[in-house]
């Protein structure tokens, strides 16, 4: 009996138990759902969504404003946006404006050196703001940059009717010494050291918005990364790494060549009348040691996946080597295929990997430490080195060489003990709170104090109109003596 109800029920059509019993057929890897059920499930699956929703919006509210102290707001966003008006048809925009205005606008600026011309955007507002501005220096390796600057601190200068001259350089910031002993033949102020000193250590819109520079990883171009196009042979690998890579490479008649002119251009230090002694980013991807590779890829862009990225350089050598910008970013992507971050993970390995290139290009970190030092040399008593930075290696390096240079132990901020005659430290935080509320904590030293024992950062609104900002970071330290 029981095996013909059995056969009767397996035998019944599946149409006519659907129309039986209102069954909708569920997806193959699933059982079958009432259709009541699924609908009384869909419309509890909205209304927990929108439940979700409204919390979400309610936290996102109170983070903004635990970000809004935690982040150290200067500004509205109608202050930000008349600050930047006079930039807004520009293609790069000045990050940190305000609060850079800020920092020199309790100081009388005589004398002003920009490191970082750029477009002239920091420049041209400080130039504004300080009628009184007898000297002004700017300086970049750049030539793009220099024709954008040029222009419109011409036209500033012209609609302000302002008797400045400006001295605009192609020169390199770790050369601020011999800049300024040159000028003063010009500008005798520069005499007694200069008032302020601005050194934006960011890339600018033209230049990653070039792809013929390279430095833009989702355009293709050349991989170049110079800075300055025009430099030859700025670093060199260490010696022993260049001889194990001439020994353990086959010497073929082209690779002859290609080894001789390494060997050649480390110990001469010449150039050898050849494009190759112009590093760029592919000669470090093709040709450098692959343990220098590495130490590239890990210390310079602190990726972690370091490893894995330089095998698949170095297989990509033995098929004609890396060329371009889209070439290195087609190997990042399928080295990267299948890792933490989901489909646009690639994307942050490939900033990693094109910071560290362009460091190792331009020696960023071994140039940022010397001119920090030799830019403090550079100011009068009582003058600003403001500094803005746009990830750790290079903030690690500012805040460190501030710590060095105003010979203190980084502690908290307290008075420290001074000789006979220096200003009383409680006193001069009393003094400069009055008038700079952006000063919260500082650190005093025998030769400096540091303004931002904290650094400051973008407000939140610069950083939703302008995304290249959300990691910078400004520091500032005042000379004592």
């Amino acid at each position: 009996m029981a095996k013909r109800m059995m056969y009767c029920w397996l035998s019944t059509p599946l149409s006519t138990a659907k129309q039986r019993f209102n069954i909708k057929t569920a997806p193959s890897y699933s059982r079958p759902v009432l259709a009541s059920a699924r609908a009384e499930r869909s419309i509890s699956t909205a209304s927990k969504k929108k439940k979700r929703k409204e919390r979400n919006k309610s936290v996102e509210e109170l983070v903004v404003v635990k970000n809004d102290k935690e982040k150290r707001r200067t500004r509205s966003e109608k202050e930000y946006e008349e600050l930047h008006s006079f930039h807004q048809t520009e293609s790069h925009v000045p990050v940190m404006l305000g609060e850079v205005v800020d920092v020199f606008s309790s100081l009388p600026l005589r004398s002003f050196i920009d490191c970082t011309l750029g477009a002239a955007g920091h420049s041209s507002a400080i130039i504004k703001g300080h009628p009184e501005l007898e000297c002004y220096i700017g300086m970049d390796v750049d030539p793009v940059a220099h024709a954008k600057a040029r222009a419109h601190i011409d036209a500033l200068l012209q609609s302000t009717r302002s008797s400045l001259k400006p001295h605009l350089l192609f020169k390199n910031f770790k050369y601020i010494k011999s800049v300024v002993s040159e000028i003063d033949d010009d500008c005798k102020l520069l005499s007694s050291g200069v008032d302020g000193i601005l050194m934006d250590l960011g890339m600018s819109s033209m230049q990653v918005n070039n792809p013929q520079r390279g430095f833009s990883v989702l355009a293709n171009g050349p991989l170049d990364m110079r800075m300055d196009p025009r430099v030859l042979a700025l670093i060199k690998p260490p010696l022993g790494h260049v001889i194990m890579f001439i020994v353990n490479n086959t010497l073929s008649s082209s690779k002859l060549q290609i080894d001789y002119l390494l060997f050649y251009w480390y110990v001469e230090g010449k150039s050898a009348k050849t494009e190759l002694a112009s590093v760029k980013a592919k000669d470090i991807l093709n040709y450098w040691p692959d343990d220098e590779l590495g130490r590239i890829l890990r210390e310079y862009g602190e990726e972690s996946n370091w490893r894995w990225l330089q095998k698949k350089i170095v297989q990509a050598r033995q098929q004609g080597g890396l060329h371009s910008t889209g070439e290195l970013r087609d190997l990042i992507q399928g080295a990267t295929h299948g890792t933490k971050g989901g489909r646009q993970g690639w994307i942050k390995t490939a900033t990693r990997v094109f910071q560290a290139l362009r460091i190792a290009v331009n020696d960023e970190l071994n140039t940022l430490e010397k001119s920090l030092h030799a830019c403090f040399e550079c100011l009068v008593p009582g003058g600003r080195l403001a500094v803005i930075s746009f990830h750790s290696l290079e903030d690690r390096i500012v805040k460190q060489t501030f710590l060095k240079i105003i010979e203190s132990n980084g502690g908290d901020g307290d008075v420290v003990e001074e000789e006979a005659g220096k200003r009383d430290l409680r006193k001069m935080r009393n003094d400069i709170d009055a008038k700079e509320t952006w000063i919260r904590q500082m650190v005093q030293g025998q030769n400096g104090t540091i303004l931002t024992k904290r650094p400051i950062t973008p407000s939140e609104e610069e950083e939703r109109l302008n995304r290249r900002s959300r990691s910078a970071k400004l520091r500032v330290i005042e000379k004592i003596r």
